[in-house]
């Protein structure tokens, strides 16, 4: 539609003109000028069918009328920019630029067909050539607004922060000073380190903007890195005169007084502003969001934003905002059955957020709620077929839940996305990959399961779950016991405080008549804990071999009662008792 804009702007020149813009020639006499109005004529009725079919994105139809049009008008701009247009469209960049060129030449006093020749050109990659054209756009029309903001922006662009600072002025002496272009002139001296440039921008904005307390803020941390601590607190304050309710100057200026040794006024200045008996929810969302950024690296920003967060959704339950940051912080802080809770409140009010719902899933998936963590994913993944963060979710709670062959479709289809966008994604892909291999281990497909594991350690060899599980399997089959122990103790090697890993080398060594160096290692398992009833049962079987049996049967009962009804344990103990 844009480009189809500026083709309209075309067809007014036109239809003004007459189709004589381009140079044709006055006839001398009568007939050969009604001629040459009747080629015009034609040209323009050619020149409005190319129009329509451009519009209709009939691209090739369009040009070979602009052809037809060019044949009787070869000078008219307008019919040239239009091919341009119609050549990118299809792909040819090359002729487009000639049909730019060739526009901008017949009418160099119109300074829109300039600016389709640098939009070209840049489009087509030629950043540099762009840049000329824009400024020898500028000798002509020096007070083109929009050639100076791109010719600036391209400057930048290419690390030209000097002269795209020196062309923002020059737009600010013409169109007059605008924030949005002292911001930009702010970002530039910023990359360059001037800290006088950086200053005086920032004085700037403060004029331009009085109500606005970011660029006091930014004007205090510079002042801060200049060690002019004076100079800094003065400026945090007066961002907190210009506006109280921004968190993010209270929370500087707070620091900055705590730096400086006023305790009391840092506590005074924080308990105003966290006081949320009268606050609005506006207000309460508006204090807690610079606190919720900070949470993960900062405990007491963690806990500040909780209070604020809850007395949000105290004064507002259904504030999808207040919800969703309250259970993402009640999930940073390992309360997901609560987080859980709080997220599906905000899906109820918020479903287009896919990370809303990924993140709803996981909560209930390490909450122990396997089931309702496949039900959240899935029906999150009906709105956002193929997002992997919802895939990889769904995938594992499957997977939890026992429903291989739809787990095992899951990660089929993780890996499939993963290797089409993410192919340098070694360890994520790896860890799918040994995920497969354990459910066809458990859909009793042996070399399904090993091939697995081998493609999974083939792009992740530091993979411990892969090493682990594949040396399990192994151990369990009695088979390549060698292999498995060097796998199982890389594992160990790489995750030494995982009972699951120690507990996985411990009966390999059983597996191979080393009772000794099992009962070490199964023994580091049950230290640590705590441990599963398989861990238990292997302590049981290993104490037995030793002739241990009074140990062999203690660590049996509480395998049995980590596993009720579990008949190869009550089998082993009643053996034990006769």
């Amino acid at each position: 539609m844009r480009r189809f804009a500026r083709i309209r702007r075309g067809v007014c020149l036109v239809v003004l003109l007459g189709l004589t813009g381009g140079g044709v020639l006055a006839s001398r006499t009568a007939a050969a000028q009604a001629a040459r109005d009747e080629r015009a004529v034609e040209a323009q009725q050619l020149f409005v069918r190319g129009l329509t079919k451009a519009y209709l994105d009939d691209h090739e139809a369009a040009l070979e009328l602009f052809k037809a049009a060019l044949r009787l008008v070869p000078r008219e701009a307008a019919i040239l920019s239009a091919a341009a247009v119609s050549e990118e469209a299809l792909g040819d960049n090359t002729t487009a630029l000639f049909y730019a060129e060739q526009a901008r030449s017949h009418a160099p006093d119109n300074p829109y067909y300039h600016h389709q020749f640098a939009q070209l050109q840049l489009r087509a990659g030629n950043v540099s050539t762009a840049v000329q054209t824009y400024e020898a756009l500028l000798d002509r029309f020096p007070n083109d607004h929009e050639a100076l903001r791109e010719l600036a922006q391209l400057q930048s662009m290419m690390g030209r922060s000097r002269e795209a600072i020196a062309t923002y002025e020059r737009l600010i002496e013409r169109a007059g000073d605008h924030p949005q272009v002292r911001r930009q002139i702010l970002q530039l001296y910023f990359r360059l380190g001037d800290e006088v440039g950086t200053r005086r921008s920032l004085e700037a904005l403060i004029a331009l903007e009085p109500e606005d307390p970011a660029p006091w803020r930014l004007l205090g941390q510079l002042y801060l890195q200049q060690q002019k601590p004076d100079e800094a607190l003065e400026a945090f304050e007066q961002a907190y005169e210009v506006n109280p309710n921004d968190f993010e100057t209270v929370l500087a200026l707070a620091d900055l007084y705590r730096q400086t040794g006023r305790e009391d006024d840092a506590n005074g200045l924080l308990d105003r502003a966290m006081a949320v008996e009268n606050a609005t929810i506006t207000e309460l969302l508006t204090r807690a969001a610079p606190l919720y950024s900070r949470a993960g690296a900062d405990a007491e920003a963690a806990l500040a934003a909780t209070r604020l967060l809850e007395r949000a959704v105290e004064i507002a339950p259904d504030n999808a905002e207040a919800l969703l940051m309250l259970g993402d912080l009640r999930f940073q802080q390992g309360r997901y059955e609560e987080a859980a809770r709080l997220l599906e409140r905000a899906l109820a009010h918020n479903p287009r957020d896919p990370h809303l719902w990924m993140r709803a899933a996981a909560a209930h998936l390490e909450s122990g709620q396997a089931g309702e963590a496949v039900r959240v994913a899935e029906e999150g993944l009906l709105l956002f077929p193929g997002q992997l963060p919802l895939l990889r979710v769904a995938a594992y709670s499957l997977m939890q839940v026992n429903r291989n062959d739809e787990a095992i479709a899951r990660f089929d289809e993780m890996l499939a996305i993963l290797e089409e966008e993410a192919p340098d994604e070694a360890a994520e892909r790896s860890e799918a990959l040994a995920a497969l291999g354990l459910l066809h281990a458990r859909k009793k497909d042996q070399e399904a399961s090993d091939a697995f594991y081998q493609q999974a350690l083939a792009l992740h060899p530091d993979n411990t779950l892969a090493l682990n599980n594949y040396a399990y399997g192994l151990a369990e089959r009695g088979t390549r016991l060698a292999e498995a122990r060097e796998m199982a103790r890389r594992a160990v090697a790489l995750d030494p405080q995982n009972p699951s890993y120690l507990d996985t080398l411990g009966w390999i060594y059983f597996k191979l008549n080393q009772f000794d160096e099992a009962r070490k290692w199964i023994g580091q398992a049950v230290d640590l804990g705590p441990v599963s009833a398989a861990v238990y049962d292997h302590y049981g079987d290993v104490h037995a071999r030793l002739g241990d049996f009074d140990a062999a049967r203690s660590f049996w009962r509480k395998a049995l009662d980590l596993s009720p009804g579990n008949q190869a344990l009550q089998l082993k103990l009643e053996r034990q008792m006769h």
